[in-house]
């Protein structure tokens, strides 16, 4: 069984009161869209203009902006990454929604945030003047007041680029080349927080050539003082 794991870093300053003070900048995407909406009834529904915009999510109103696309010609599915932190500044969600690759139309939604668990959701909408050409996406986002809690779990994990003891918070090195143009080249040392699982010990991928999986979604955090809040500095954004 593979252990797959799933990281959420963000390149900014940390500091002092709030754990990632407010985001203002332009984000390199991958691909250029004109308009996204989706709904999926009263637990989610986002509008995004030009890659930016807002969703909706267990009560919860989000600053959002669409980060990466992705097609999965063996499934003829078009996805749409999106990133969001509440205007109330507790909580950072990651949306994926799922489309036709020829029509457009909004099929499904998966989401999860620090305060909710993953949920797949059937959803309509549509994606308008959706093209795989380069464009900048304009980030305007709250602050995030909190991190997530570690997990408790009887896992551990060790090796020579991460550690985790099943129980708090642990570390992983990433490389700068991956993630951001904005630090050299070299690996950087981040506080790992894996704050949910994925139990798909019965899954199948599409191949056959992995059968079961565990997944540990995290958040990476570049904390040199700790991150309890204290004036730090910072974390690179992947996906």
């Amino acid at each position: 069984m593979a252990l797959c794991l799933l990281f959420l870093t963000i390149c900014i300053l940390i500091s002092e009161g709030a754990f990632i003070p407010p985001t203002n900048g332009i984000l390199p995407t991958n691909f250029s869209i004109a308009k996204i909406e989706a709904n999926a009834g009263s637990t989610f529904k986002c509008s995004l203009i030009d890659g930016a915009g807002t969703f909706h999510l267990d009560g919860r109103n989000f600053a959002a902006v669409a980060y990466q696309s992705q097609m999965w010609t063996v499934y003829d599915e078009l996805l749409i990454d999106l990133v969001g932190v509440s205007l109330d500044s507790t909580d950072l969600a990651v949306v994926y929604l799922y489309a036709s690759p020829t029509s457009l139309e909004v099929t499904t939604v998966y989401t999860e945030s620090f305060n909710s668990s993953l949920k797949e959701l059937k959803a309509t909408g549509s994606l308008s003047d959706y093209t795989a050409s380069p464009s900048n996406v304009t980030v305007e986002f709250p602050g995030i007041s909190r991190l997530p809690q570690s997990l408790d779990i009887d896992i551990q994990v060790t090796g020579a680029s991460l550690s985790w003891n099943g129980r708090s918070d642990g570390w992983v090195l990433l490389d700068a080349a991956v993630f951001t143009s904005e630090l050299p080249d070299g690996a950087y040392n981040f506080t790992w927080i894996p704050f949910r699982t994925v139990d798909c010990t019965q899954c199948i991928s599409f191949n056959a050539s992995v059968v079961g999986w565990y997944e540990l979604h995290s958040m990476a955090v570049n904390c040199p003082a700790g991150c309890d809040g204290a004036t730090s500095t910072s974390a690179p954004y992947g996906g």
